[in-house]
């Protein structure tokens, strides 16, 4: 454990308070259901792996191969996947999560290895096989996900894979309904609901760049700066992160975008939030370094 650390500005350690929600969070994801988001990471997590990352790494066992949850909180990955045999670490810059990780992995019985660092800046002697960073993306503006991204380009054996999940996206904030849970409609732009997918989306873009205007003409910030100190302080788009991982010396092999369950889509337009990707709130993927031919 590294006890030396020097934050950068933009980092900080959510402490202890969160890292009990984060807690929470880790007991609902053992509960068995398609309504159950944090059930469904784990999911998606595994489908991820067995589909895109175990294929390129052939004849390898689980104890064989060195997966590292990037950005561990209490460490819901790492251990889930030392359960199934991986050689499992999990990394993160702050002490409280990685307390609460040491504890679960102890009552769960399972061999996961947790260390604190920046993982921008790696100091674990390790080639990794599966970097995994679910949730994390979002907590990291551009910087510093570059920064991430390139050192552990650094860190992967021959095959191995980068395996991300980031939530929420660009325009999250405008669909979200955070007091009922449910994806729906802003009034105004339900009077476009039929307009191409290309269209919708400019006109989601209008929709946010006027809120921002009537944001700044009462005095406030526009909502980038807002969320600038947050939590999730860089919501993506599909196309910025497939630009950051590209000059970040990743090649994608799989990316997409979509919700996590229905239960968060207002029934009555579920199948038109799924053929708007502008709406989407999930954006996961596999990528591997590119190679010198």
């Amino acid at each position: 454990m590294v006890e030396t650390l020097k934050p950068k500005e933009t980092s900080f350690e959510y402490g202890k308070a969160h890292q009990e929600l984060m807690l929470d969070k880790y007991r609902k994801s053992k509960i068995v259901s398609e309504s159950n988001t944090q059930y469904l990471r784990v999911v998606l997590a595994h489908e991820l792996v067995n589909k895109y990352v175990l294929p390129r790494l052939k004849s390898k066992l689980p104890s064989e191969i060195t997966l590292v949850d990037v950005g561990c909180s209490v460490g819901l990955f790492a251990i889930e996947f030392a359960k199934n045999g991986y050689k499992s670490f999990g990394v993160d810059f702050d002490p409280a999560a990685l307390e609460i990780a040491k504890r679960l992995n102890l009552e769960e019985g399972t061999n996961a290895t947790f260390s604190r660092m920046d993982a921008s800046d790696w100091n674990l002697n390790l080639s990794i096989d599966i970097a995994l960073c679910f949730d994390l993306f979002e907590h990291l503006h551009d910087d510093e996900l570059g920064a991430l991204l390139y050192g552990i380009k650094n860190r992967l054996s021959q095959q191995g894979c980068l395996v991300f999940h980031t939530l929420p996206l660009q325009y999250d904030y405008l669909f979200w309904n955070e007091a009922t849970g449910i994806i729906k409609f802003p009034a105004l732009l339900r009077l476009f609901k039929n307009i191409s997918t290309k269209s919708f989306s400019r006109m989601v873009a209008i929709y946010a760049l006027c809120l921002d205007v009537l944001n700044l003409c009462r005095g406030r910030t526009v909502y980038k700066e807002t969320i600038k100190k947050s939590g999730h302080c860089n919501p993506l788009t599909r196309e910025r992160l497939e630009d950051i991982l590209c000059r970040s010396g990743y090649e994608i092999i799989f990316i997409e975008s979509g919700f996590l369950g229905q239960v968060q889509l207002d029934p009555r337009d579920r199948e038109f939030f799924h053929k708007q990707p502008v709406t989407h709130r999930s954006l996961r993927g596999v990528a591997v370094p590119k190679r010198s031919k």
